[in-house]
């Protein structure tokens, strides 16, 4: 671990958004700590004002150690990042325009901190905020170029500093307007991105979700199965696999309409959405018949679960301007072997499916013993073919 990392995670802990605001303020703190070197070696030569020198190093150093504790805090004081990058660029500004003030003929490269500034902030400030700032920083260079006469007249030398003036002010309107613009173009990138993430959001729900019941389809159901299939074990929970098929459907459709059909299935799919577990999972599979996926359960504990559904649908009532539709469902329930492959055991749920048709349906059909089948329909006599 680097001295940098060490420092970072004891200034700013795990989190992410707080270690990047630590981290730019680090950065800060390294340019504030050369512009104070390069201040104190003028000093040293003479250059440059002691005095200024001192106002300055204890402005930056309870600058800086105020901003630390703001950016620990601002989440708690109401403050957004933008807000913290702007009260940082004003600080920032008026370090620059008091080292200015100080520094003997190189005094001009100080100006160049103004526009470090500016660039710093197009990440985090608007359009308007930005060109502000810009303007911000033009009017109060002035006034302090204003003031050195009277502050620092050994420095002083009126067509340098109108100089200073004219290419300062000139080239922070030009980088204002440039990093507005940034910002605009920063900004556009990230709503793009949000429509984006947002339409392949809509497209993959499309893809994976029945138009109709809005239940998963059978190509999500289909990728879920394969995917636990690659990561069973021996030692892993319980599976359960139910296909389960509506009871005489075309007869429903064609003695009340296919829009009926289509209610009864949506009801089904309402139904099983109440009365199922948070873990399973329900998809129509195709046309009125659906796969129930039960992660983690035994084959008694899942037909107990089929059995309370298939109790609320055969008490469910569907309502019509010509009368009520009744309907029910069959089922044929397995649990995944070891080391079964899932299509296998959807096979062997189909069969034992078909098994319940032939038994009346209304059934939940295992290939448990006898004696656990609680499934009450009617008859197929009654039903019919």
């Amino acid at each position: 671990m680097t001295l940098g990392t060490w420092l970072l995670d004891k200034a700013a802990g795990n989190d992410k958004k707080m270690r990047r605001l630590v981290a730019y303020w680090g950065a800060t703190a390294l340019l504030y700590a050369a512009s104070l070197t390069f201040f104190w070696v003028e000093v040293r030569f003479g250059k440059a004002n002691a005095g200024i020198a001192f106002i300055f190093t204890g402005l930056v150093v309870t600058g800086e150690i105020a901003f630390l504790l703001l950016i620990r805090n601002f989440e708690r004081l109401g403050l957004s990042t933008a807000q913290l990058s702007l009260y940082q660029s004003w600080f920032a500004i008026v370090c620059i325009a008091l080292s200015y003030t100080g520094q003997g003929p190189l005094r001009g490269a100080t100006l160049l901190g103004l526009f470090v500034v500016l660039i710093f902030s197009a990440f985090s400030l608007k359009a308007r905020e930005a060109l502000s700032l810009s303007i911000f920083a033009i009017v109060f260079l002035g006034a302090t170029m204003c003031a050195m006469p009277f502050t620092a007249p050994q420095f002083f030398d009126l067509k340098t500093e109108l100089l200073h003036f004219m290419l300062a002010s000139s080239g922070l309107l030009v980088v204002g307007v440039i990093t507005g613009r940034l910002n605009n173009l920063q900004a556009s990138l990230k709503a793009q991105r949000e429509e984006l993430r947002t339409a392949a959001e809509a497209n993959r729900k499309l893809a994976t979700t029945d138009e109709l019941t809005a239940l998963p389809n059978r190509r999500y159901m289909t990728e879920l199965l394969r995917h636990d299939e690659q990561r069973r074990t021996g030692a892993v929970d319980s599976i359960c696999i139910a296909l389960i098929d509506l009871d005489w459907f075309k007869k429903i459709n064609d003695e009340h309409g296919h829009d009926a059909g289509d209610e009864v299935l949506k009801q089904f799919a309402r139904l099983g959405r109440q009365h199922l577990r948070e873990s399973d999972v329900l998809a129509r599979w195709g046309g009125e018949e659906f796969l129930l996926y039960l992660p983690g359960t035994d084959l008694r504990s899942a037909h107990a679960v089929l059995e309370r559904l298939r109790s609320q649908v055969e008490s469910a009532r569907l309502l019509r301007h010509a009368g009520e539709i009744a309907f029910t469902f069959s089922a044929g329930l397995v649990e995944l072997a070891a080391e079964e492959p899932v299509e296998q055991g959807i096979r062997r749920a189909d069969g034992l499916l078909y098994d319940a048709k032939l038994k009346g349906r209304n059934l939940v059909e295992t290939d448990m013993e006898a004696g656990l089948k609680t499934g009450s329909g009617p008859s197929q006599a009654e039903h019919g073919a």
